[in-house]
């Protein structure tokens, strides 16, 4: 039914005088349209229980209480009951129930309200059809002032509210335990019913079955469909009269004062108080009931009220202010992730309840978030609030790295203006925290502003050495650099160096940018003389300048008072031509060669500087013309012509050119790869070992370029003009590869060594069977020798352990 409750009358009859045929207990009268389908679900569960014992100890029909039930369900039924005891069979009984499909009938009021409404009948009506009852019924005493009054006027009345709206609020969830009163009043039971209900939001209270009262609690209960708050009387609770023996459930005894412990939820601890409270300014009962029912609109969208939602609703219905920074916290992530609601009703008001709070820093962070609409502001009011508590020496109020989030023109304007403004009057050793503030909150200074503020610091700075300031990691660090360079070029050269040798080269490294500037040798010969990151960023700078400094020019400017390494030669020289490098610096650096190991660095530098190799360099000399005859050999494998033989390349040069080798081995058809692999000597083949299993998974490396390295390894290994030694060292390294890998790779092997010979990619096959019988019987030996130490370890174990 839609819009209203069809009436349903139940009790004792006369045949003819109700809906059965015969005399007793039937449907006396129902409302047109009543579907059978609710006649069986009143008759089912919704009746009066008369006590069995009451009647066979003949008590007056005047001490049966009456009963209330209520039953959720695609049909809402809410029935009351009383005992008349005067039928034609003992235990006459009267029920009136109520039924609808429509929640929207009930209006506001929860159905324990409905508790002695005037309009409940407890005599049958004239005929079998009783009048529906409209929509919005008007309830009976237990409206929302008269609960909250009565439940102040309980001895522990807080306290019990708190308990009993906690248990009937964890019925919503599964596995919640089910909630029993006892008591011999059938009101002072509905009331708590109703009080506890009361806050929940309504619809969610429709779906919460009670019966007041049931006369086998137990069985009510192991109901499937069955309420989950049944009422007991006293004479008829069994276990359930003791809270502590009630296993399974959650009991209030009303006889005995006593029930069981209930955590209390968190729509008990917001709300409970907020009811119950007279203070003078505060929300009437009926207000708070509109905050509950907002509060569950406001979180419908993501299945369940969150404290965000009980805050809001709050502020917009009882007009309360954000007591505490965790309300602030809780408000500013509902505001980030916030329902589909009008932004100028609810969310507006909510923020600026927020703000009009004098909220804690950290609850001005979190409504700073990207997805908060008026989050440009709020982030603005957090920079200028952090940068000027640190021209004030205090601490940051926010001091935390903020979610990124693109400003408007006008926000980034006010932000770089707040921060200018910081600027201008801090300390100069508190300029790193503005500037760390600043790029937390993603700011930017004025150009101008910030290079006037730095000339000011370098000058500070250059005066107080020793002040404990780092700014290698300021965002303007590169800038600063610059500024302290040309402040330091109009000291006296004497200050100049005295100033770098106090350490000012470190943060000027970065500013390096003429190897013929004062000022910058002195920086450069100071980092190298440091070593560390700072040498090679000093290098770096010198051999990064869009025009390329004289060599000469740099090395000096470098090395004069600290020799370079192999690979900073290296470095320098890397694309010189021959013709750039004068006679006095080659020799300069065929000095740093002599006698260090023979690497690629050492062979292109060697490369470079041929034309100076004299006869006081022949063994340099020597390395010069082996690396030759090999890039000559290389050279010749990449064009497909027959290359050279390499016994007069020594294998250092061999394996300093190792991966141009391989390279090129890999490049080539493998059966040219082969051949000249076995024409190039041991010494090659002795490189192989060493360098090629590296290339059976390496990084980055194509699949069919790792499997080309494998197939090159088995020719290598395989045939018999190879060493003893390459062929082992090979075989280890392919079993190696073998049993990381399955059958398909095996496979993939097979067909590029068929494309050399049918012969060769047979022995393939039979490599890899012969190996896979060979891990077998490891396998077996290794399963046999543990069987054995455990039998051993057994017959040690002390017997009765």
């Amino acid at each position: 039914m839609s819009g209203g409750f069809h009436s349903l009358l139940y009790t004792d009859c006369r045949a003819g005088e109700g809906l059965g045929d015969a005399d007793g207990l039937q449907f006396q009268a129902v409302s047109a349209g009543c579907a059978a389908g609710e006649q069986d679900a009143v008759r089912d569960a919704a009746l009066y229980q008369p006590p069995a014992q009451w009647m066979r100890d003949n008590r007056p029909a005047a001490e049966y209480p009456p009963s209330l039930v209520h039953l959720p369900g695609d049909v809402l039924i809410t029935a009351r009951g009383v005992y008349r005891g005067d039928g034609v069979r003992e235990g006459a009984h009267f029920t009136h129930a109520l039924a609808t499909t429509d929640p929207a009938s009930y209006g506001a009021v929860r159905p324990a309200q409905l508790w002695r409404a005037p309009w409940w009948r407890e005599r049958p009506v004239q005929g079998t059809e009783c009048p529906p009852l409209a929509a919005e019924p008007e309830p009976g005493p237990l409206r929302a002032a008269a609960l909250r009054d009565w439940v102040l006027g309980q001895h522990g009345g807080q306290a019990w509210l708190m308990s009993v709206h906690s248990a009937i609020d964890r019925l919503n969830g599964t596995g919640a335990p089910p909630v029993v009163f006892v008591g011999a009043d059938a009101e002072t039971v509905v009331r708590w019913i109703a009080a506890g209900t009361l806050l929940l939001p309504q619809r969610r209270a429709l779906q919460v079955g009670f019966r007041v009262f049931a006369t086998d609690p137990q069985h009510e209960l192991s109901r499937a469909d069955g309420p989950r708050i049944v009422a007991a009387h006293p004479d008829w609770a069994a276990e359930f009269a003791d809270p502590q023996a009630a296993g399974g459930a959650v009991v209030f005894n009303l006889a005995t004062g006593q029930s069981s412990q209930v955590e209390p939820s968190e729509s008990a601890l917001h709300w409970v108080p907020r009811f119950l409270s007279t203070d003078s300014g505060s929300a009437g009962p009926g207000d708070v009931l509109d905050a509950v029912e907002l509060a569950h609109r406001l979180g419908r969208d993501r299945g369940a009220t969150t404290r965000g939602d009980r805050l809001a609703a709050g502020i917009l219905v009882l007009g309360e202010r954000v007591a505490d920074a965790a309300s602030g916290l809780a408000l500013a992530g509902w505001l980030g992730s916030p329902p589909e609601v009008s932004a100028d009703d609810v969310l507006d008001p909510v923020l600026d309840a927020v703000l009009g709070a004098e909220p804690e820093p950290e609850v001005l962070a979190a409504l700073a978030d990207p997805d908060v609409d008026r989050a440009g502001p709020l982030r603005t009011a957090l920079l200028r609030a952090d940068v000027e508590a640190v021209v004030r020496g205090e601490p940051e109020p926010c001091g935390q790295q903020l979610p990124e989030r693109s400003r408007a023109e006008h926000e980034a304007a006010e932000a770089s203006r707040a921060v200018d403004a910081a600027l201008r009057s801090v300390p100069p050793i508190r300029l790193g925290e503005v500037l760390a503030a600043a790029r937390r909150h993603g700011a930017e200074p004025g150009a101008d502003q910030l290079a006037e503020t730095l000339r000011e610091f370098a000058r500070w700075w250059l005066d107080h050495p020793h002040a404990a300031v780092d700014p290698s990691g300021w965002p303007c660090a590169a800038q600063l650099a610059g500024v302290l360079r040309a402040e330091l070029a109009q000291r006296p050269a004497q200050r100049q160096a005295e100033a770098v040798r106090d350490g000012w080269w470190r943060p000027l490294v970065p500013a390096l940018a003429d190897p013929g500037d004062p000022v910058d040798v002195l920086v450069a010969r100071a980092a190298v003389a440091d070593g560390g990151g700072a040498r090679a960023a000093a290098l770096d700078a010198f051999r990064g300048l869009d025009d390329p400094a004289d060599p000469e020019v740099v090395w000096q400017a470098l090395f004069a008072e600290t020799p370079p390494t192999v690979h900073e030669v290296a470095v320098l020289f890397a694309g010189t031509s021959f013709t750039a490098v004068p006679e006095a610096l080659a020799q300069r650096a065929l000095d740093v060669l002599r006698g260090a190991p023979v690497t690629g660095e050492v062979l292109d530098v060697l490369r470079t500087l041929a034309h100076h190799l004299g006869a006081e360099h022949a063994e340099l000399r020597a390395l010069w013309e082996e690396d030759a005859r090999l890039r000559t050999w290389l050279a010749a494998v990449q064009r497909a012509e027959s290359p050279d033989e390499l016994g007069e390349v020594s294998e250092p040069v061999l394996a300093a050119r190792s991966g141009d080798v391989i390279a090129a081995l890999l490049a080539a058809p493998l059966q040219r790869a082969w051949d000249v692999t076995v024409q190039a000597g041991t010494g090659l083949q002795h490189v192989l070992v060493r360098d090629l299993p590296a290339r059976f998974a390496a990084a980055g490396a194509e699949q069919d370029q790792q499997l080309r390295a494998v197939a090159l390894a088995f020719l290598v290994g395989w045939s018999d003009s190879s060493e003893l030694d390459v062929r082992k060292g090979l075989d280890r390294a392919l079993e190696r590869w073998a049993t990381e890998h399955d059958q398909a790779d095996y496979r993939r092997v097979s067909r590029l060594l068929r494309g050399v010979e049918a012969a060769v990619a047979a022995a393939w096959h039979a490599w890899i069977k012969e190996l896979s019988g060979q891990q077998a019987e490891r396998r077996v030996r290794r399963a046999a020798a543990e069987w054995v130490r455990r039998r051993w370890t057994d017959r040690r174990r002390p017997r009765g352990e």
